[in-house]
């Protein structure tokens, strides 16, 4: 056949490239040029290095946090996608099973809270849910091995398999919600954007792989038809506000799960750690400053002058978001506020700007959009950095923002137990790391009652303009998804008896006896805790912080509950919803001083200095109740955070 257009292993290759001979590397295919991808890095990672079937030659490390900087031979190969797209659309169907108890579990209740009171009447209706029969669809497969380095003595680095592909979606599905009377539905889907799988931990035996991560490194475009089953009310359905709103739940749905810094995660071996593995550290800390904008649209009339604006800016990166004051009756205004963004992908994360005019009723009047490069930021070195801003097609000149940006790369060492202070004489920002595993011996309470762990840090550095009092917490574990009914829990606890009595029968010893019955203890420990009396909650929930003084700060942890509320009053107290409504303010602000509302079940402090005085950088701290048996399993790591720089080491 012609040697510019012969088929490669796996499908079809780019027919402007000619055939490079027999296939060749660990995918079994030769690998070709970069693809658009060539220059970005991974999550911690940079550069690759060279794998093979047989054996791998050692890469060069930066002793840094995991970044290999370059490789004797090149190990990147880009692949064709016809097979995995083939895969992914003969086991279609059962995505479509498995999308409907994520759409049950998870879509569902995150909509009822975004719907606030119109929450408590609405519904999916999952008789008629259907995926379509489209599935989703990768470009071309960027492939990558990289290593990633740990601060853990034992396992210093993994190796890790990096796949990059554009993911696109155009589905026909039928997903239709009910609020009270009122049947409205998604019917065609249209997403893209880059995707970034991770295989992370190498393996000799199956699974191959520690774990699995996902995420887009930028939010993916997104959009929806709306219908109903009325043509009236298809003509609400599928105005510009009603697509607006959907689109909005559903981008930031999307953005809390599966856009940097958060990912979809998997361990896939059980003795692997979920923190190293699935919650890899930030590259850096990004401290950027919108300084000022000038040229912008007059959008208000005025009675004397000419038009003016009251301008402001929101920022996105990944799923991060920040919003300046806004600055009256200006085309020039002067923000000069800071915000501190953790990075976890610096050469291909972007940073978006979109000014709007603040009005008092109706909707902010649209001034212009702007986006930069985070390393484009990083290179300017301090240096102030004019944006254009773009009018979204619409011609004409939209005026400039103006920023600064200073860089630190996140280090793998830790913090000293007395560190410096920089050059100004002020303490070095670190970086505090909290894993929050899971308590055990935890007292049931009612069914449906939720539990959550709040952690606090002193001398904190606000990221994203956060209020530094709110003190971040875990997801909520309810305890209808630990416990059973009493039935089921008695019998589960007759049937460790008898297996317990048969151990004692055979004279096997204790050590044997917790081997076998799969617990940490005999006795009437493992009965009790059969029968449901304690609980243990898991929530392998990441919490981090950038702080100031690291040396004098102190760690605040509590585990808090709250219980079902009481059956509320069917006929609908009018007055009870109006008052929730005008309180919604003043629940949002004491929130934001206070943290959520729930009963604090315990509360423990943890000076930064007694993790700082281990000799590892990891601790793993085990905090105890008084006397009793209730524990709350953590992860602390503390991290120096390097001087400002222009480079991405």
């Amino acid at each position: 056949s012609d040697p510019c257009t012969r088929s490669a292993p796996f499908g079809p290759r780019n027919t402007t490239q000619p055939w490079l001979g027999p296939p060749k590397g660990a995918m079994g295919q030769q690998c070709c040029s970069a693809s658009r991808f060539r220059d970005t890095t991974c999550c911690m990672f940079e550069e690759t290095e060279a794998y093979s079937t047989v054996t791998s030659v050692p890469s060069v490390v930066h002793p840094g946090d995991g970044r290999t900087l370059s490789s004797p031979s090149d190990g990147r190969g880009a692949y064709d996608p016809v097979f995995v797209n083939g895969m992914l659309k003969a086991v279609w169907p059962m995505v479509g099973e498995f999308a409907k108890k994520v759409v049950s579990d998870i879509v569902e209740p995150a909509v009822k809270a975004a719907l606030g009171e119109l929450g408590d009447v609405f519904s999916i209706d999952m008789q008629t849910f259907d995926l379509g029969d489209r599935a989703t669809e990768f470009g071309e497969l960027d492939v990558e091995h990289t290593v990633q380095q740990t601060s853990d003595a034992e396992a210093p680095t993994l190796r890790v398999m990096t796949v990059r592909s554009t993911l696109t979606w155009h589905a026909r599905l039928t997903a239709f919600g009910h609020i009270a009377a009122l049947r409205i539905g998604v019917t065609h889907v249209k997403l893209q954007g880059d995707l970034v799988m991770e295989l992370v931990g190498e393996l000799p035996r199956p699974p191959f792989f520690q774990g699995a991560r996902v995420c887009f490194i930028n939010p993916p475009s997104l959009s929806l038809d709306c219908h109903s089953g009325s043509k009236v009310v298809d003509k609400v359905a599928q105005s510009q506000a009603i697509k607006v709103a959907l689109q909005q739940v559903a981008s930031e749905q999307l953005a809390q799960r599966m856009v940097l810094p958060n990912r979809m995660g998997f361990r896939l071996a059980p003795e692997a750690d979920m923190f190293t593995v699935l919650h890899p550290r930030p590259r850096g800390m990004l401290l950027m400053t919108i300084c000022r904008a000038a040229g912008l649209r007059g959008m208000d009339r005025r009675l004397i002058g000419g038009p003016t604006s009251d301008p402001f800016v929101k920022l996105a990166c990944g799923a991060m978001k920040f919003q300046t004051q806004v600055v009256k009756a200006t085309l020039n205004p002067t923000f000069d506020e800071q915000v501190r963004l953790p990075i976890h992908q610096p050469n291909e994360q972007v940073v978006t700007f979109e000014l709007l005019d603040q009005d008092s009723f109706g909707k902010h009047d649209f001034l212009g959009v702007a986006s930069v490069r985070i390393a484009d930021l990083i290179a300017s070195g301090g240096k102030e950095v004019p944006l254009s801003v773009d009018g979204r097609g619409e011609q004409g000149d939209f005026g400039t923002l103006y920023l600064r940006a200073e860089w630190r790369d996140l280090l793998l060492q830790s913090v000293p137990a007395l560190p410096k202070a920089d050059k100004a004489g002020e303490a070095k920002p670190s970086y505090v790391f909290v894993g929050v595993s899971l308590a055990k011996d935890v007292p049931i309470g009612p069914v449906g009652t939720k539990y959550w762990v709040e952690v606090q840090c002193s001398n904190r550095l606000g990221l994203l303009g956060q209020s530094v009092k709110q003190a971040k917490p875990t997801k909520k574990v309810m305890m209808s998804d630990l416990v059973v009914d009493k039935e089921e829990r008695e019998m589960k606890a007759t049937l460790m008896r008898e297996r317990l009595e048969i151990c004692k029968k055979y004279n096997m010893s204790e050590e044997d006896a917790v081997r076998l019955l799969g617990v940490e203890a005999v006795g009437l420990e493992l009965c009790d805790a059969a029968l449901g009396k304690d609980t243990t909650l898991l929530w392998n929930a990441p919490v981090e912080f950038f702080i100031g003084d690291c040396a004098h700060a102190e760690l605040d942890i509590s585990l808090k509950c709250q219980e079902p509320a009481s059956d509320r009053n069917t006929h609908g107290n009018v007055m009870s919803k109006l008052s929730s409504v005008i309180s919604t303010k003043m629940r949002e602000a004491a929130h934001n001083m206070l943290g959520e509302a729930g009963t604090v079940l315990y509360h423990w402090k943890l000076p930064i200095r007694d993790v700082l005085e281990q000799e590892r950088a990891t601790s793993n701290p085990i905090l105890q109740v008084g006397d009793t048996p209730t524990t709350l399993h953590l992860r602390v790591q503390v991290r120096s955070v390097g001087e400002p720089t222009s480079e991405i080491a």
